[in-house]
């Protein structure tokens, strides 16, 4: 591990509670970053990739949220990408959890399955689009008290799309064909490989393993605004749109979801899809 990157005083919380006082980690979060300093990388990685915060040797999801944001903010988005990739892996499977509850408030949508899973996605979304962003101090939070953060998110979240189901409840009971079954594909739980490829300059020589190439390399949600847009074909918003755009899949704004894919497209420059 690299020093600079555990350097507490380069990665201040900048974000004021209510009271006026700015965050501060808890001490045990403060002390497990500091004991990282001087870790191999490769033991770091199994630490990471432990997804139950319960069991032993694993990290406080406040303290991976830390690893992830420093990445971002003092190395940029190419330079720790493997190890990015497993932080978002283990902080996704811990989001899922604490919105598990949220599940029953869905119980009464005829489509509860798919709308829930549309939540779920989105609360995940949210999160990494808070997370990753380096200009703002949104998600100081979430190093202070990651439950609190994620559960702010799902509620907010949870007024979108519990409205957006009364709204469409009626349409989607009588609909023969769902035209979002796409969406019932969770691209966020793709078992890939963590690790990132060494890229080259010479091209893909075949379309699949250049999607297997993109799904490795690209973190979250940028990997899955990617492949939606690219691999499904589908649009990024619009009014009168047919079938669903990224912009209502993520609950972001078109220009959130043109900074994704733009970045997504910056890592996968050496690269080149090959022609159907």
């Amino acid at each position: 591990m690299i020093p600079i990157l555990i350097d507490l005083t380069r990665h201040p919380l900048r974000r004021a509670a209510k009271n006026g006082k700015v965050y501060v980690r808890r001490d045990f979060v403060t002390a497990q970053i500091e004991s990282l300093r001087e870790i191999e990388e490769s033991d770091l990685l199994r630490r990471i990739s432990i997804r139950q915060e319960e069991e032993a040797d694993s990290l406080k999801s406040e303290t991976l949220v830390f690893l992830l944001r420093a990445i971002r903010n003092t190395f940029g988005e190419l330079s720790f990408s493997h190890i990015e990739n497993e932080i978002s892996q283990t902080l996704f499977e811990r989001i899922a959890r604490i919105v598990g509850p949220f599940r029953r408030d869905f119980d009464r949508d005829p489509n509860k399955e798919e709308r829930y899973e549309d939540f779920r996605l989105a609360v995940v979304a949210k999160f990494f689009e808070k997370a990753c962003n380096a200009l703002t101090d949104e998600a100081d939070y979430a190093e202070v008290s990651f439950g609190q953060f994620v559960v702010g998110l799902a509620r907010n979240e949870r007024k979108k799309y519990l409205g957006e189901s009364k709204r469409n409840a009626l349409h989607d009971e009588y609909e023969e064909v769902d035209t979002l079954q796409s969406r019932a594909r969770p691209l966020f739980s793709i078992d890939i490989n963590p690790f990132i490829l060494q890229i080259d300059e010479e091209p893909l020589e075949s379309r699949a393993e250049f999607l297997k190439h993109a799904l490795e390399i690209l973190p979250e949600p940028s990997r899955t605004a990617w492949v939606l847009r690219h691999a499904e074909d589908w649009q990024i918003d619009g009014p009168g749109t047919e079938g669903p755009t990224l912009s209502a899949y993520f609950g972001v704004s078109g220009r959130t979801i043109r900074n994704w894919l733009s970045s997504a497209d910056k890592k996968l420059k050496n690269r080149r899809a090959p022609a159907d």
